[in-house]
C-alpha cells in the first residue's frame, strides 16, 4: 500500500505534475492550448501551491495519486495571469486567464468548507484504493481543521470517480449543464457534490 503524505515534497513536484497532466490533458489542451505536452507539465507544476497537496508514494518514493484542495482564498492550483503571460506573452495570456477564472468561479468553496481540486491516480495504480486513502486524509484533516464540509466536482462522463466519491458518502447537490462550452474538454456537465462533516 502506498504512503501518504500531506503536502508535495519539492523533489517530487515536476512528477506530481505529469501525474496531473495526464490525468486532465484532455481538459488542459482544450482549455489552455499549450504548444507542448511539456509546456503544459510546467505549466501545471508552476501553478500548484504544495502545501495545500496530498501525495501517494510508493516505497520507491514514486507518485502514484495526487490530491489537493482550495479553502477561502487559497488554491491548489492557481493558473493567474502573471503565469500565462510568462508562458505565452500579455495576449496569449488574457483569454487562458479568463478562461480559467470562469471556471473556478463556478467552485469556490464556502465558509467552513474545503473543495477538493483534483484527485487523480496513476494509470497502473487505479482501482488500488489509492484514491480512496487519499480522498479520506483530505476529509480527515478538513474534520481536524474544522470544516462543516468538505465540496467537489464530478464531470459528467467520469463514472468510476462518481462511484468513489458515492461510496465515501458524497451526495450530489447540484448539476450544471455546460454543453459545447466544454464539450471540447471531454465532458458537457458537471455534478456538485458535497460531504457533511
Amino acid at each position: 500500500m502506498a504512503r501518504i503524505t500531506r503536502g508535495i515534497p519539492a523533489d517530487r513536484l515536476e512528477e506530481t505534475a505529469a501525474l496531473l497532466y495526464e490525468a486532465f490533458e484532455q481538459k488542459l489542451v482544450h482549455g489552455i492550448r499549450p504548444d507542448s505536452a511539456e509546456q503544459g507539465r510546467r505549466i501545471v507544476a508552476r501553478s500548484l501551491t504544495p502545501e495545500l497537496g496530498w501525495v501517494a508514494l510508493a516505497g520507491d518514493g514514486q507518485v502514484l495519486g495526487v490530491a489537493g484542495v482550495a479553502m477561502r482564498g487559497h488554491h491548489f492550483s492557481h493558473m493567474g495571469y502573471r503565469l500565462f503571460a510568462r508562458e505565452f506573452g500579455a495576449l496569449g495570456a488574457v483569454w487562458r486567464w479568463i478562461r480559467a477564472t470562469s471556471e473556478s468561479l463556478f467552485a469556490r468553496p464556502r465558509r467552513g468548507q474545503w473543495r477538493v481540486e483534483v484527485l487523480a491516480v496513476a494509470e497502473p495504480a487505479r482501482g488500488s484504493g489509492i484514491g480512496t486513502a487519499l480522498l479520506e486524509a483530505v476529509i480527515e484533516a478538513a474534520r481536524e481543521a474544522g470544516m462543516r464540509s468538505v465540496g467537489l466536482e464530478v464531470v459528467d462522463v467520469n463514472d468510476r470517480a462518481l462511484r468513489l466519491y458515492e461510496r465515501i458518502g458524497f451526495r450530489s447537490v447540484g448539476n450544471v449543464p455546460t454543453g459545447v462550452l466544454t464539450a471540447g474538454g471531454g465532458y458537457r456537465a458537471v455534478r456538485f457534490m458535497r460531504l457533511d462533516l
